[in-house]
């Protein structure tokens, strides 16, 4: 009851504040004229004052009147329209009641849609005891407190532990600066640097950039096992248009997971997805690990650039893409991953036209599904 009380009057304020304006504005007009003309005849008194003491010559004086007396007719001619206006008294009331009830009407009906679209004062509040057994809320909070600790006192595990939080939260970017200080401590085993490279294709919209294809290598030259690491290769091949490369990695972690493993299912997903995508049979690609030597000269980045080269590498995988999609335009999951990389590079232009060919192509393959049937 008090919250409704509390809308109804802070509604009616507002309304107050938008009505007032609408019925004032011409009286505060006639008074900005009168006054206007009141200020322009003392400065006429002025200039003759001037004339008397020898502070302007006539031809000065001349000019400074003609230019008051203009502005005076600016003034009443303003005037005589406020007048015209008063004149027309009753199109213009009418035109002032009509906006205030469509104010009156419009503003509180949508502010009720909207409140009830969007909240609720059944809904339950949630203080800060309740927050506690939120579990974001909660890693939130371990991770500050992680966070300012190891500004004092630096750790490896430490910092694996605040990336790791991190990740959960998904804020990927400080996720990486973690990782990279608990590998920069301790050298990193297989797993941080595959974590390492996961949290850098997840910064980047799941794009596999250099230095993500980087990490992945080097955890597989610790673990040639690690599971992680041979996925996310294999979704390198397919940023670069290699969907049988990338389906000849997949087929080898899948027959080399155990049956109950996690990942399997999303990798059996994939091989599917991407083979259909390619339009050939996965049966058909033998299964084959991932080089550690970037066999596709160095479209992911492998080799040791300069810092400000780092990521020099990504335009000429995407304008791979873009090339093989010219010659293969109807390659849909293709226009789609074009579209993706040229908005993680900020070609919002680019992205845009890729998306709009991915856009027509799918119309084009609904409608001729729907003919064939």
């Amino acid at each position: 009851m008090i919250l409704g009380l509390i809308f109804v009057g802070i509604t009616l304020a507002v309304l107050g504040l938008l009505l007032l304006p609408i019925f004032l504005k011409q009286g505060a007009a006639a008074q900005r004229v009168d006054y206007d003309i009141v200020v322009y005849r003392d400065q006429l008194a002025e200039v003759d004052k001037d004339i008397e003491r020898g502070f302007l010559t006539d031809a000065q004086a001349e000019a400074a009147k003609a230019e008051i007396y203009r502005r005076m007719l600016e003034a009443e001619d303003a005037e005589a329209a406020v007048s015209a206006g008063t004149a027309e008294g009753g199109s213009s009331t009418r035109s002032k009641v009509f906006l205030a009830l469509v104010l009156l009407i419009v503003l509180p009906l949508g502010a009720g849609i909207v409140y009830a679209h969007l909240g609720s004062p059944e809904l339950a509040g949630k203080p800060y005891k309740d927050r506690m057994h939120d579990p974001d809320f909660t890693t939130a909070k371990e991770a500050e407190q992680l966070a300012a600790e190891l500004e004092k006192k630096p750790d490896a595990d430490g910092f694996k532990h605040l990336a790791d939080s991190y990740s959960v939260l998904r804020r990927y970017d400080d996720a990486v600066t973690a990782y990279r200080q608990a590998i920069k401590m301790n050298g990193g085993n297989a797993a941080l640097w595959s974590e390492l490279g996961e949290a850098l294709a997840l910064s980047h919209e799941d794009l596999v950039v250099p230095e993500a294809h980087k990490a992945f290598i080097q955890a597989l030259r610790l673990d040639s096992h690690d599971a992680r690491a041979r996925f996310y290769l294999g979704l390198s091949e397919t940023q670069i248009g290699e969907l049988r490369r990338a389906v000849a990695i997949w087929r080898d972690l899948e027959q080399d997971s155990p049956p109950d493993a996690p990942w399997l299912a999303m990798v059996k997903e994939h091989i599917a997805t991407f083979a259909k995508d390619g339009g050939f049979d996965p049966q058909s690609i033998p299964p084959k690990p991932p080089s550690l030597t970037s066999p596709h000269d160095g479209a992911m980045g492998i080799k040791p650039k300069k810092p400000a080269d780092k990521d020099s590498d990504i335009p000429a995988m995407v304008e791979r893409l873009a090339v093989k999609l010219k010659q293969n335009p109807d390659d849909l999951d293709g226009w789609l991953r074009l579209a993706k990389s040229y908005r993680v590079l900020g070609e919002t232009s680019k992205a845009e036209e890729a998306a709009g060919k991915a856009e027509a192509l799918k119309a084009k393959i609904n409608h001729s599904t729907e003919e064939k049937r």
